[in-house]
């Protein structure tokens, strides 16, 4: 049986704290991170972060700016296969009319399963009332990180439920 190490971000801060001038309950910039083994840490988890940073920023503008063509760039074939242009404009309007424009956001934790790398970002949206959680889960496939599945959870979202919309049945709005 695989043994998961599970760090989180107390036990990052307080490694940190050790031998420089930093109290362990100072901010030091490390997420948390669960299910993240510790030979990913730091530089399979600097890559993954940094990857996925740029992936969800680019996801988002082409969300606000209504782009298809970008915002399924960085998506695996499975995905780009099943979210058309027609099911992203219907999710694009619909996210739009509960909750708004993306105004901020930051990363929140990172976990590890099997091949895939589950990032979660807490999202600020021009009408949501509180936060939305991003979920990005990547994968690696020949060599390079690709979007496998992509969702949003807030409140206002939660009400539509879950809609397939794609002719496999995938849903680009997929909530909890």
């Amino acid at each position: 049986m695989k043994t998961i190490y599970v760090v989180v971000l107390g036990a990052l801060c307080l490694l940190a704290a050790k031998d420089q001038d930093r109290t362990p309950g100072s901010n030091c910039n490390m997420p948390e991170l669960t299910g993240v083994p510790a030979t990913a840490i730091p530089e399979e988890y600097r890559s993954i972060l940094v990857a996925a940073e740029a992936m969800v920023k680019n996801i988002i503008a082409a969300m606000n700016d209504g782009n298809y063509n970008r915002y399924i760039r960085d998506f695996s074939a499975a995905m780009k296969r099943g979210y058309t242009k027609e099911d992203f404009q219907k999710n694009t309007a619909l996210i739009k009319e509960k909750i708004g424009s993306y105004v901020s956001g930051s990363f929140w934790k990172m976990e590890r399963s099997s091949q895939n790398y589950i990032l979660y970002y807490h999202a600020t949206f021009s009408k949501a009332g509180e936060p939305v959680i991003i979920r990005l889960v990547l994968q690696k496939v020949e060599g390079l990180l690709r979007v496998a599945f992509l969702s949003l959870d807030s409140p206002a979202l939660r009400d539509i439920g879950q809609q397939p919309l794609g002719s496999d049945g995938i849903s680009g709005v997929a909530t909890q």
